[in-house]
């Protein structure tokens, strides 16, 4: 029962990730090529979809627990296909902004409630393996669908890019509805999760749990580490590589191949290592990786370290976020989600505005060696710790 449940949440969720990216994209488009927008115009927008995840993270974990995570999941696909449609009347910059305000909020509900669904539905032992087929999804979007999008816009047909990413959404929410009711409350029962004293501490509780600290510290050093490396990438390619938009784009894709093939290995051998070992040894690889990058910028290490990074930050952002299923009672799997993805929108969020700042007066090299010291910090700390 719960491994149908699962396979329509995987269903749902590669449908609506393909029509996300491909809004994204034409938005991103749109603003740039059809309204001669500048870069700061195009980050305005992504910076007004991230927000909300920032702010909203406490609420949306309320709602996850007290209406259940069922519920929230259809709700926010619901709400996603109406403000994703009215993309399609959308003519300036304030527009676009609000629309992806909006369209972040009902994000913000979604991510936690998805996060606290899937323990129910797979067993433990399959969390790892079952948390990297639902990356696959998202990596395989993110391949995909720039050239589609590209495609669409140069011919003068973004507005399919938002009627099929408003469709998605309406699937998903239909195959989400299309869950066995009692699978989520069924599997909780027979785990013996409802049997739990009630959680009713505070945050700092909650940080108390030991392993739940330690992945949430380590993924939000992953995604701001990782998120300067991808900020600085332009200046990269232009200033230590000497080279253009060809290169920057074809490093673009060879990134997302990795992140690709990097799922792909946690499903097929997940089980080999434990969560926390998958996560130190992706880290540590992405960490000695970007620093060779700004010891030796030549493409015969770039090109195979890019797919070398892309593989190794799937294993370590997918073992994160097994591990804060694993160790979260039962009772506060939406609040530790919700609180997850307001540390990692805050990490993305100052990577994002610290990148464009620091490329003015710091070198590349600095600050990709900055980042690779950053990602090895977490397996230096265990060690020490021992």
């Amino acid at each position: 029962m719960e491994k149908r449940a699962f396979r329509c949440l995987w269903l749902a969720q590669s449908i609506s990730q393909l029509g996300d990216s491909l809004a994204n994209y034409a938005v991103q488009a749109t603003v740039i090529f059809r309204m001669h927008g500048t870069a700061r115009d195009a980050s305005a927008v992504l910076i007004a979809g991230l927000l909300p995840r920032v702010i909203l993270g406490p609420l949306a974990s309320i709602a996850t627990d007290r209406y259940g995570a069922r519920r929230t999941m259809i709700a926010a696909d619901l709400m996603r296909a109406l403000l994703i449609a009215a993309l399609v009347f959308a003519q300036n910059l304030p527009q676009f902004c609000i629309l992806s305000f909006a369209v972040g909020c009902s994000s913000a509900f979604f991510t936690p409630a998805l996060a606290s669904t899937i323990p129910s539905l797979v067993p433990s032992e399959g969390l790892l393996r079952a948390n990297a087929r639902l990356q696959q999804s998202a990596h395989f979007a993110r391949v995909a669908s720039p050239v589609m999008a590209g495609a669409l816009v140069a011919s003068g047909f973004e507005w399919t890019c938002y009627a099929a990413d408003s469709a998605s959404f309406l699937v998903s929410a239909a195959l989400v509805c299309a869950f066995v009711k009692q699978s989520v409350v069924t599997g909780a029962h027979r785990r013996g999760m409802t049997n739990r004293e009630p959680f009713t501490g505070s945050f700092r509780d909650m940080l108390e749990i030991a392993p739940t600290r330690s992945a949430l510290i380590s993924m939000t050093i992953a995604v701001f580490a990782t998120g300067c490396f991808s900020g600085m990438l332009p200046v990269f390619v232009r200033d230590s590589l000497r080279s253009g938009p060809s290169t920057y784009g074809t490093l673009g894709t060879l990134l997302a191949a990795g992140t690709l093939a990097g799922s792909l290995l946690l499903t097929h051998w997940g089980r080999a290592l434990q969560p926390e070992t998958w996560l130190h040894a992706g880290l540590s690889i992405v960490g000695i990786a970007i620093l060779a990058l700004a010891a030796v910028p030549i493409p015969a290490i770039v090109y195979p370290a890019f797919v070398l990074i892309g593989a190794s930050a799937a294993a370590a952002m997918t073992s994160s976020a097994t591990l804060l299923q694993v160790t979260a009672p039962a009772e506060i799997r939406g609040r530790v989600a919700a609180v997850a993805s307001s540390f990692a929108s805050v990490a993305q969020l100052a990577a994002m505005m610290g990148a464009a700042g620091v490329a003015t007066v710091m070198r590349v090299p600095v600050v990709y060696a900055f980042s690779g010291l950053l990602l090895l910090s977490p397996l230096a700390c265990r060690y020490f710790r021992r």
